[in-house]
Protein backbone atom coordinates (compact mmCIF):
# COMPACT_ATOMS: atom_id res chain seq x y z
CA UNK A 1 0.00 0.00 0.00
CA UNK A 2 1.24 3.48 -0.85
CA UNK A 3 2.03 5.98 1.86
CA UNK A 4 4.10 3.83 4.18
CA UNK A 5 6.19 6.59 5.76
CA UNK A 6 9.73 6.02 6.95
CA UNK A 7 12.09 8.65 8.34
CA UNK A 8 15.64 8.51 7.02
CA UNK A 9 17.05 8.08 10.55
CA UNK A 10 15.05 4.90 11.09
CA UNK A 11 15.85 3.56 7.63
CA UNK A 12 19.59 3.93 8.08
CA UNK A 13 19.63 2.14 11.45
CA UNK A 14 17.62 -0.73 9.94
CA UNK A 15 20.32 -1.42 7.37
CA UNK A 16 22.96 -1.64 10.08
CA UNK A 17 24.86 1.61 9.82
CA UNK A 18 26.42 2.03 13.26
CA UNK A 19 26.51 5.83 13.19
CA UNK A 20 23.69 8.05 14.33
CA UNK A 21 22.24 10.36 11.66
CA UNK A 22 21.45 13.74 13.15
CA UNK A 23 19.23 15.13 10.40
CA UNK A 24 15.55 15.82 10.00
CA UNK A 25 13.43 12.91 8.89
CA UNK A 26 12.11 12.89 5.34
CA UNK A 27 9.20 10.72 4.24
CA UNK A 28 9.54 7.94 1.71
CA UNK A 29 6.81 6.20 -0.21
CA UNK A 30 6.81 2.42 -0.44
CA UNK A 31 6.16 1.01 -3.91
CA UNK A 32 5.21 -2.68 -3.71
CA UNK A 33 6.02 -5.01 -6.59
CA UNK A 34 5.37 -8.71 -7.17
CA UNK A 35 8.24 -10.66 -5.55
CA UNK A 36 11.18 -10.79 -7.95
CA UNK A 37 14.35 -12.87 -7.67
CA UNK A 38 17.30 -10.51 -7.90
CA UNK A 39 20.18 -12.90 -7.11
CA UNK A 40 20.67 -16.63 -6.58
CA UNK A 41 24.25 -17.88 -6.30
CA UNK A 42 23.08 -21.48 -6.69
CA UNK A 43 22.34 -20.75 -10.36
CA UNK A 44 25.51 -20.16 -12.37
CA UNK A 45 23.50 -19.05 -15.44
CA UNK A 46 21.61 -16.13 -13.91
CA UNK A 47 22.90 -12.54 -14.15
CA UNK A 48 23.56 -12.44 -10.41
CA UNK A 49 24.26 -16.14 -9.98
CA UNK A 50 27.13 -18.34 -8.87
CA UNK A 51 29.60 -19.03 -7.57
CA UNK A 52 28.73 -19.41 -3.92
CA UNK A 53 30.12 -16.92 -1.45
CA UNK A 54 33.43 -18.10 0.05
CA UNK A 55 34.13 -17.51 3.72
CA UNK A 56 34.98 -13.96 4.80
CA UNK A 57 34.30 -12.59 1.32
CA UNK A 58 32.39 -9.51 0.20
CA UNK A 59 30.34 -9.39 -2.97
CA UNK A 60 28.49 -6.40 -4.42
CA UNK A 61 25.13 -6.74 -6.21
CA UNK A 62 24.16 -3.83 -8.55
CA UNK A 63 20.41 -3.90 -7.92
CA UNK A 64 19.57 -1.40 -10.66
CA UNK A 65 21.18 -3.65 -13.29
CA UNK A 66 19.01 -6.60 -12.37
CA UNK A 67 15.88 -7.83 -14.15
CA UNK A 68 13.38 -6.57 -11.55
CA UNK A 69 12.94 -3.10 -13.01
CA UNK A 70 13.92 -1.11 -9.94
CA UNK A 71 14.14 2.63 -10.79
CA UNK A 72 17.22 4.72 -10.09
CA UNK A 73 15.09 6.89 -7.80
CA UNK A 74 14.84 4.07 -5.25
CA UNK A 75 16.35 5.09 -1.91
CA UNK A 76 15.97 1.71 -0.19
CA UNK A 77 14.91 -1.86 -0.92
CA UNK A 78 12.68 -4.40 0.78
CA UNK A 79 14.47 -7.76 0.56
CA UNK A 80 13.79 -11.31 1.58
CA UNK A 81 17.25 -12.74 2.21
CA UNK A 82 17.77 -16.50 2.20
CA UNK A 83 21.02 -18.36 2.99
CA UNK A 84 21.74 -21.97 2.01
CA UNK A 85 25.04 -22.73 3.79
CA UNK A 86 27.17 -25.83 3.37
CA UNK A 87 27.65 -25.92 7.12
CA UNK A 88 27.92 -23.59 10.10
CA UNK A 89 27.25 -19.93 9.17
CA UNK A 90 28.20 -17.37 11.79
CA UNK A 91 26.40 -14.51 10.07
CA UNK A 92 25.67 -12.84 6.78
CA UNK A 93 25.32 -9.06 6.49
CA UNK A 94 23.71 -6.94 3.75
CA UNK A 95 24.40 -3.17 3.65
CA UNK A 96 24.63 -0.26 1.17
CA UNK A 97 27.60 -0.34 -1.19
CA UNK A 98 30.08 2.43 -0.46
CA UNK A 99 29.26 2.49 3.26
CA UNK A 100 31.30 0.96 6.08
CA UNK A 101 30.38 -2.60 6.91
CA UNK A 102 28.13 -2.47 9.99
CA UNK A 103 28.77 -4.52 13.10
CA UNK A 104 25.42 -6.22 12.65
CA UNK A 105 24.03 -9.44 11.29
CA UNK A 106 21.25 -9.76 8.74
CA UNK A 107 20.91 -13.52 9.11
CA UNK A 108 22.55 -16.47 10.95
CA UNK A 109 22.49 -20.24 10.50
CA UNK A 110 24.36 -21.97 13.30
CA UNK A 111 22.81 -25.30 12.33
CA UNK A 112 23.89 -25.00 8.73
CA UNK A 113 20.35 -25.10 7.31
CA UNK A 114 18.50 -22.79 4.92
CA UNK A 115 17.15 -19.73 6.73
CA UNK A 116 15.30 -16.63 5.45
CA UNK A 117 14.85 -13.16 6.92
CA UNK A 118 13.36 -9.85 5.79
CA UNK A 119 15.58 -6.78 5.52
CA UNK A 120 15.16 -3.17 4.48
CA UNK A 121 18.43 -1.93 3.01
CA UNK A 122 19.30 1.56 1.80
CA UNK A 123 20.56 1.89 -1.77
CA UNK A 124 24.32 2.31 -1.91
CA UNK A 125 26.68 3.66 -4.55
CA UNK A 126 25.04 3.34 -7.95
CA UNK A 127 22.15 1.61 -6.21
CA UNK A 128 24.22 -1.44 -5.23
CA UNK A 129 24.25 -3.45 -1.99
CA UNK A 130 27.09 -5.44 -0.44
CA UNK A 131 26.85 -8.96 1.01
CA UNK A 132 29.42 -10.47 3.40
CA UNK A 133 29.40 -14.01 4.88
CA UNK A 134 31.61 -15.37 7.62
CA UNK A 135 31.43 -18.90 6.21
CA UNK A 136 30.77 -20.47 2.79
CA UNK A 137 27.12 -20.17 1.69
CA UNK A 138 24.77 -19.59 -1.17
CA UNK A 139 22.63 -16.49 -0.93
CA UNK A 140 19.26 -15.65 -2.48
CA UNK A 141 17.96 -12.06 -2.70
CA UNK A 142 14.27 -11.57 -3.48
CA UNK A 143 12.90 -8.02 -3.70
CA UNK A 144 9.24 -7.22 -3.04
CA UNK A 145 9.29 -3.43 -3.10
CA UNK A 146 11.31 -0.28 -2.82
CA UNK A 147 11.16 3.16 -1.23
CA UNK A 148 11.31 6.43 -3.16
CA UNK A 149 11.15 10.07 -2.15
CA UNK A 150 7.74 11.64 -2.55
CA UNK A 151 8.99 13.75 -5.44
CA UNK A 152 9.88 10.57 -7.37
CA UNK A 153 6.78 8.53 -6.62
CA UNK A 154 3.16 8.50 -7.57
CA UNK A 155 2.56 11.23 -5.02
CA UNK A 156 -0.27 10.66 -2.58
CA UNK A 157 -1.40 7.49 -4.39
CA UNK A 158 -2.82 4.45 -2.62
CA UNK A 159 -2.68 0.89 -3.92
CA UNK A 160 -4.14 -2.17 -2.18
CA UNK A 161 -4.24 -5.58 -3.85
CA UNK A 162 -2.07 -7.78 -6.02
CA UNK A 163 -1.05 -5.90 -9.15
CA UNK A 164 -2.79 -2.70 -8.08
CA UNK A 165 -1.06 0.38 -9.50
CA UNK A 166 2.36 -1.30 -9.76
CA UNK A 167 3.74 0.75 -12.66
CA UNK A 168 2.42 4.20 -11.84
CA UNK A 169 5.50 6.33 -11.35
CA UNK A 170 4.25 9.73 -12.52
CA UNK A 171 0.49 10.03 -12.11
CA UNK A 172 -0.58 11.69 -8.88
CA UNK A 173 -3.35 11.12 -6.35
CA UNK A 174 -4.58 7.78 -7.68
CA UNK A 175 -6.42 5.23 -5.54
CA UNK A 176 -6.41 1.57 -6.57
CA UNK A 177 -8.07 -1.06 -4.39
CA UNK A 178 -8.45 -4.57 -5.79
CA UNK A 179 -6.57 -7.12 -7.85
CA UNK A 180 -5.05 -5.39 -10.91
CA UNK A 181 -6.90 -2.14 -10.24
CA UNK A 182 -5.17 0.62 -12.26
CA UNK A 183 -2.63 -2.04 -13.14
CA UNK A 184 -0.96 -0.24 -16.07
CA UNK A 185 -1.46 3.38 -15.06
CA UNK A 186 1.50 5.57 -16.01
CA UNK A 187 0.67 9.29 -16.14
CA UNK A 188 -3.03 9.20 -15.34
CA UNK A 189 -3.90 11.20 -12.24
CA UNK A 190 -6.74 11.62 -9.76
CA UNK A 191 -8.28 8.25 -10.62
CA UNK A 192 -10.14 5.95 -8.25
CA UNK A 193 -10.37 2.25 -9.11
CA UNK A 194 -12.06 -0.02 -6.60
CA UNK A 195 -12.69 -3.62 -7.58
CA UNK A 196 -10.88 -6.39 -9.41
CA UNK A 197 -9.48 -5.02 -12.70
CA UNK A 198 -11.17 -1.66 -12.23
CA UNK A 199 -9.40 0.78 -14.60
CA UNK A 200 -6.86 -2.00 -15.10
CA UNK A 201 -5.61 -0.86 -18.54
CA UNK A 202 -5.69 2.86 -17.87
CA UNK A 203 -2.45 4.58 -18.80
CA UNK A 204 -3.00 8.32 -19.32
CA UNK A 205 -6.67 8.85 -18.45
CA UNK A 206 -7.35 11.11 -15.48
CA UNK A 207 -10.18 12.04 -13.14
CA UNK A 208 -11.96 8.70 -13.56
CA UNK A 209 -13.89 6.85 -10.87
CA UNK A 210 -14.53 3.13 -11.27
CA UNK A 211 -16.20 1.01 -8.60
CA UNK A 212 -16.95 -2.61 -9.45
CA UNK A 213 -15.34 -5.61 -11.08
CA UNK A 214 -13.86 -4.55 -14.46
CA UNK A 215 -15.54 -1.14 -14.25
CA UNK A 216 -13.81 1.02 -16.87
CA UNK A 217 -11.62 -2.05 -17.27
CA UNK A 218 -10.44 -1.23 -20.82
CA UNK A 219 -10.06 2.51 -20.37
CA UNK A 220 -6.71 3.82 -21.54
CA UNK A 221 -6.89 7.57 -22.08
CA UNK A 222 -10.50 8.52 -21.40
CA UNK A 223 -11.06 11.01 -18.59
CA UNK A 224 -13.77 12.37 -16.32
CA UNK A 225 -15.72 9.09 -16.43
CA UNK A 226 -17.65 7.55 -13.54
CA UNK A 227 -18.52 3.85 -13.56
CA UNK A 228 -20.31 2.05 -10.74
CA UNK A 229 -21.17 -1.62 -11.25
CA UNK A 230 -19.80 -4.85 -12.69
CA UNK A 231 -18.51 -4.19 -16.25
CA UNK A 232 -19.87 -0.65 -16.26
CA UNK A 233 -18.12 1.26 -19.08
CA UNK A 234 -15.88 -1.79 -19.36
CA UNK A 235 -14.86 -1.37 -23.02
CA UNK A 236 -14.56 2.39 -22.92
CA UNK A 237 -11.05 3.31 -24.06
CA UNK A 238 -10.99 7.00 -24.89
CA UNK A 239 -14.52 8.21 -24.20
CA UNK A 240 -14.82 11.16 -21.82
CA UNK A 241 -17.39 12.58 -19.46
CA UNK A 242 -19.51 9.44 -19.20
CA UNK A 243 -21.45 8.27 -16.15
CA UNK A 244 -22.60 4.66 -15.77
CA UNK A 245 -24.43 3.14 -12.80
CA UNK A 246 -25.42 -0.52 -13.03
CA UNK A 247 -24.31 -3.91 -14.33
CA UNK A 248 -22.95 -3.52 -17.90
CA UNK A 249 -24.24 0.04 -18.15
CA UNK A 250 -22.50 1.68 -21.15
CA UNK A 251 -20.53 -1.58 -21.48
CA UNK A 252 -19.47 -1.05 -25.12
CA UNK A 253 -19.23 2.71 -25.03
CA UNK A 254 -16.32 4.61 -26.52
CA UNK A 255 -18.06 7.98 -26.98
CA UNK A 256 -18.50 11.09 -24.86
CA UNK A 257 -20.95 12.64 -22.42
CA UNK A 258 -23.38 9.76 -21.94
CA UNK A 259 -25.29 9.01 -18.75
CA UNK A 260 -26.68 5.54 -18.07
CA UNK A 261 -28.30 4.38 -14.84
CA UNK A 262 -29.72 0.86 -14.65
CA UNK A 263 -28.78 -2.67 -15.60
CA UNK A 264 -27.62 -2.76 -19.26
CA UNK A 265 -28.65 0.85 -19.84
CA UNK A 266 -26.99 2.00 -23.09
CA UNK A 267 -25.06 -1.27 -22.95
CA UNK A 268 -24.62 -1.56 -26.75
CA UNK A 269 -23.80 2.05 -27.42
CA UNK A 270 -20.41 2.42 -29.09
CA UNK A 271 -20.05 5.88 -30.65
CA UNK A 272 -23.27 7.72 -29.80
CA UNK A 273 -22.80 10.74 -27.54
CA UNK A 274 -24.88 12.97 -25.29
CA UNK A 275 -27.40 10.23 -24.49
CA UNK A 276 -29.24 9.89 -21.18
CA UNK A 277 -30.76 6.54 -20.23
CA UNK A 278 -32.38 6.01 -16.83
CA UNK A 279 -33.84 2.56 -16.21
CA UNK A 280 -33.39 -1.15 -16.72
CA UNK A 281 -32.27 -1.81 -20.34
CA UNK A 282 -33.00 1.82 -21.27
CA UNK A 283 -31.69 2.56 -24.80
CA UNK A 284 -29.99 -0.84 -24.71
CA UNK A 285 -30.19 -1.36 -28.51
CA UNK A 286 -28.72 2.00 -29.47
CA UNK A 287 -25.26 1.85 -31.03
CA UNK A 288 -24.26 5.16 -32.66
CA UNK A 289 -27.24 7.46 -32.16
CA UNK A 290 -26.87 10.60 -30.09
CA UNK A 291 -28.87 13.14 -28.16
CA UNK A 292 -31.46 10.64 -26.88
CA UNK A 293 -33.29 10.74 -23.56
CA UNK A 294 -34.97 7.63 -22.16
CA UNK A 295 -36.58 7.34 -18.75
CA UNK A 296 -38.17 4.18 -17.36
CA UNK A 297 -37.71 0.43 -17.40
CA UNK A 298 -36.91 -0.61 -21.00
CA UNK A 299 -37.48 2.97 -22.14
CA UNK A 300 -36.21 3.39 -25.69
CA UNK A 301 -35.12 -0.25 -25.74
CA UNK A 302 -36.26 -0.66 -29.35
CA UNK A 303 -34.54 2.47 -30.63
CA UNK A 304 -31.82 0.95 -32.77
CA UNK A 305 -28.62 1.88 -34.54
CA UNK A 306 -28.34 5.57 -35.33
CA UNK A 307 -31.65 6.72 -33.86
CA UNK A 308 -31.06 10.23 -32.54
CA UNK A 309 -32.70 13.09 -30.68
CA UNK A 310 -35.53 10.98 -29.29
CA UNK A 311 -37.28 11.40 -25.96
CA UNK A 312 -38.70 8.09 -24.76
CA UNK A 313 -40.45 8.28 -21.40
CA UNK A 314 -42.15 5.10 -20.27
CA UNK A 315 -42.14 3.89 -23.89
CA UNK A 316 -39.88 1.32 -25.55
CA UNK A 317 -39.89 3.21 -28.88
CA UNK A 318 -39.49 1.69 -32.34
CA UNK A 319 -36.41 0.71 -34.40
CA UNK A 320 -36.98 3.62 -36.80
CA UNK A 321 -37.37 6.37 -34.21
CA UNK A 322 -35.42 9.58 -34.79
CA UNK A 323 -36.47 13.05 -33.66
CA UNK A 324 -39.49 11.48 -31.94
CA UNK A 325 -41.06 12.13 -28.54
CA UNK A 326 -42.99 9.25 -26.96
CA UNK A 327 -44.54 9.44 -23.51
CA UNK A 328 -46.32 6.46 -21.99
CA UNK A 329 -47.30 3.06 -23.37
CA UNK A 330 -50.60 2.44 -25.22
CA UNK A 331 -52.84 0.09 -23.27
CA UNK A 332 -51.06 0.85 -20.02
CA UNK A 333 -51.43 4.60 -19.63
CA UNK A 334 -55.07 5.50 -20.20
CA UNK A 335 -55.34 9.06 -18.88
CA UNK A 336 -53.12 12.13 -19.19
CA UNK A 337 -52.95 15.08 -16.80
CA UNK A 338 -50.58 17.94 -17.55
CA UNK A 339 -50.45 20.98 -15.32
CA UNK A 340 -50.11 24.48 -16.71
CA UNK A 341 -52.55 24.03 -19.62
CA UNK A 342 -56.03 24.48 -18.20
CA UNK A 343 -56.88 28.17 -17.60
CA UNK A 344 -53.77 29.27 -19.52
CA UNK A 345 -55.09 31.25 -22.52
CA UNK A 346 -52.92 31.45 -25.64
CA UNK A 347 -53.40 32.02 -29.36
CA UNK A 348 -52.18 29.54 -31.93
CA UNK A 349 -53.22 26.32 -33.64
CA UNK A 350 -55.39 23.61 -32.18
CA UNK A 351 -53.58 20.37 -31.34
CA UNK A 352 -54.89 17.22 -33.02
CA UNK A 353 -54.20 13.53 -32.42
CA UNK A 354 -54.32 10.72 -34.96
CA UNK A 355 -55.30 7.10 -34.44
CA UNK A 356 -51.66 6.17 -33.68
CA UNK A 357 -51.54 8.63 -30.80
CA UNK A 358 -49.31 11.16 -32.58
CA UNK A 359 -49.90 14.82 -31.77
CA UNK A 360 -49.72 17.65 -34.28
CA UNK A 361 -51.39 20.79 -35.60
CA UNK A 362 -53.52 21.38 -38.68
CA UNK A 363 -51.44 23.26 -41.25
CA UNK A 364 -53.20 25.65 -43.65
CA UNK A 365 -50.36 27.16 -45.65
CA UNK A 366 -50.51 26.58 -49.39
CA UNK A 367 -46.95 25.26 -49.34
CA UNK A 368 -48.18 22.12 -47.56
CA UNK A 369 -51.06 21.40 -49.97
CA UNK A 370 -51.63 20.05 -53.47
CA UNK A 371 -54.63 19.42 -55.79
CA UNK A 372 -56.35 22.54 -54.47
CA UNK A 373 -59.91 22.95 -55.89
CA UNK A 374 -63.08 24.82 -55.02
CA UNK A 375 -65.29 22.76 -52.71
CA UNK A 376 -68.33 23.08 -54.95
CA UNK A 377 -70.99 20.51 -54.10
CA UNK A 378 -68.74 18.46 -51.79
CA UNK A 379 -70.60 19.91 -48.80
CA UNK A 380 -74.08 18.97 -49.99
CA UNK A 381 -74.20 15.87 -47.76
CA UNK A 382 -74.04 18.07 -44.65
CA UNK A 383 -77.80 18.42 -44.75
CA UNK A 384 -78.12 14.65 -44.28
CA UNK A 385 -76.24 14.63 -40.97
CA UNK A 386 -78.24 14.36 -37.77
CA UNK A 387 -77.16 16.70 -34.96
CA UNK A 388 -77.83 15.19 -31.56
CA UNK A 389 -77.52 15.89 -27.86
CA UNK A 390 -75.98 13.22 -25.67
CA UNK A 391 -74.13 12.35 -22.47
CA UNK A 392 -70.99 10.20 -22.29
CA UNK A 393 -71.42 6.91 -20.48
CA UNK A 394 -68.26 7.62 -18.49
CA UNK A 395 -66.50 10.96 -18.16
CA UNK A 396 -63.18 11.47 -16.40
CA UNK A 397 -64.80 13.71 -13.79
CA UNK A 398 -67.97 11.55 -13.55
CA UNK A 399 -70.35 14.48 -14.23
CA UNK A 400 -72.08 13.16 -17.39
CA UNK A 401 -72.74 16.66 -18.69
CA UNK A 402 -74.91 17.39 -21.72
CA UNK A 403 -73.00 17.48 -25.04
CA UNK A 404 -73.81 18.38 -28.62
CA UNK A 405 -72.49 16.66 -31.70
CA UNK A 406 -72.85 13.86 -34.22
CA UNK A 407 -72.88 10.05 -34.14
CA UNK A 408 -69.68 8.86 -35.83
CA UNK A 409 -71.25 5.68 -37.22
CA UNK A 410 -73.97 7.77 -38.95
CA UNK A 411 -71.37 10.18 -40.33
CA UNK A 412 -69.36 7.24 -41.68
CA UNK A 413 -72.26 6.29 -43.95
CA UNK A 414 -72.61 9.81 -45.35
CA UNK A 415 -69.21 11.47 -44.96
CA UNK A 416 -66.68 8.64 -44.37
CA UNK A 417 -63.76 11.07 -44.83
CA UNK A 418 -64.87 12.94 -41.70
CA UNK A 419 -64.58 9.86 -39.46
CA UNK A 420 -61.59 8.91 -37.26
CA UNK A 421 -60.88 5.20 -36.92
CA UNK A 422 -59.03 3.43 -34.08
CA UNK A 423 -56.08 1.03 -34.20
CA UNK A 424 -58.37 -1.92 -34.88
CA UNK A 425 -60.52 -0.22 -37.52
CA UNK A 426 -63.45 0.70 -35.31
CA UNK A 427 -65.16 4.06 -35.73
CA UNK A 428 -63.98 6.34 -32.93
CA UNK A 429 -64.74 10.00 -33.61
CA UNK A 430 -65.65 12.76 -36.04
CA UNK A 431 -63.22 15.34 -37.35
CA UNK A 432 -65.26 18.29 -36.08
CA UNK A 433 -62.52 20.70 -37.12
CA UNK A 434 -63.46 19.99 -40.77
CA UNK A 435 -67.08 21.11 -40.34
CA UNK A 436 -66.52 24.91 -40.34
CA UNK A 437 -65.11 24.86 -43.89
CA UNK A 438 -68.01 22.69 -45.08
CA UNK A 439 -70.53 24.97 -43.37
CA UNK A 440 -68.82 28.04 -44.86
CA UNK A 441 -69.17 26.56 -48.32
CA UNK A 442 -72.88 25.91 -47.72
CA UNK A 443 -73.32 29.44 -46.36
CA UNK A 444 -71.67 30.94 -49.43
CA UNK A 445 -73.88 28.89 -51.74
CA UNK A 446 -76.96 30.00 -49.77
CA UNK A 447 -75.79 33.61 -49.97
CA UNK A 448 -75.50 33.37 -53.75
CA UNK A 449 -79.07 32.08 -53.99
CA UNK A 450 -80.33 34.92 -51.81
CA UNK A 451 -78.44 37.45 -53.93
CA UNK A 452 -80.17 36.12 -57.04
CA UNK A 453 -83.67 36.60 -55.60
Amino acid sequence: MRQYRYGMIAALWVVGLNIPVLCAQSALDFVPIPPCRLADTRNPLSSFGGPSLPAATLRSFPVLSGSCGIPASASAYSFNVTVVPSGFLGYLTVWPAGAAQPLASTINSYLGVAVANAAIVSAGTNGAVNVYATNPTDVILDINGYFVPESSSTTQSVAVGTGALPLSSIGVANTAIGINALQTNSTGAYNVGIGSSALSTNTTGSNNTAVGNAALGQNTGGGYNSAFGFDALDLNALGMGNTAFGYTALFNNNANYNTAMGIAALSNNTMGGNNTALGYFALSSLTIGGGNIAVGSSAGQNVAGSGSYNIEIGNSGTPTDSNVVRIGTPGEHLSTFIAGINNSPITGSAVLINSSGQLGVLLSSQRYKENIQDMGNASDALMQLRPVTFRYKQEADGRKSLNYGLIAEEVAKIFPELVVYGDHGEVESVQYHQLPALLLNELQKQHQIIQQL
